[in-house]
């Protein structure tokens, strides 16, 4: 195994409300006595979806970047990969006259969150979500001149094994994600 595994980038930003997939709500089921299980939001769930699946395939059709080749094959990954992203909430009213940019501590929950994401890119950026094995994530409100939506980096991992690996390749990428 090499020192340092060869990693493939994919990144890309989608504009939307950020919307979380794992809530359910108990529902009555109109004109009968029985309630179903429902996800909550299941139509803006389903758009945010669409977005994030729309965005990462435009990104995907430009290429995956690669530090030693430049652009490579469009494909999806079969093997580890880690995921990072940052998502834009909704910008309050009582921040509307204000540059101030507090972390978000509001719903949705950053773990059904990233439920969604990793479920949109699935079948786009990666064959399954089994195989996100490192994952970092930040929820902040959009800027005032920004939109609410997320911007995601796919990172794709070849000859990954061991922990301590993992945790170094994680460590760097989270670094760079942080300090551009």
């Amino acid at each position: 195994m090499s020192e340092v595994p060869e990693r493939y980038y994919l990144e890309f930003s989608a504009t939307g409300r950020p919307r979380s997939k794992g809530s359910r709500v108990v529902q009555r089921v109109p004109g009968q006595r029985r309630v179903r299980s429902a996800a909550v939001g299941e139509d803006e769930l389903a758009a945010w979806t669409r977005i994030i699946r729309t965005a990462a395939e435009l990104a995907v059709s430009e290429g995956i970047r690669s530090p030693v080749d430049g652009v490579g094959p469009v494909r999806r990954w079969v093997g580890p990969v880690l995921v990072l992203a940052r998502y834009r909430l909704v910008r309050p009213q009582r921040l509307m006259n204000t540059l101030d940019q507090p972390p978000a501590t509001v719903v949705p929950d950053g773990d059904k969150l990233e439920r969604a994401l990793w479920d949109a890119l699935t079948g786009v950026a990666f064959a399954d979500d089994r195989q996100v094995v490192g994952w970092f994530g930040t929820k902040h409100y959009a800027g005032v001149f920004d939109q609410p939506g997320v911007d995601v980096k796919v990172v794709a991992v070849t000859e990954l094994a061991g922990g301590e690996l993992l945790g170094r390749v994680m460590g760097e990428e989270v670094d760079q994600w942080l300090n551009p």
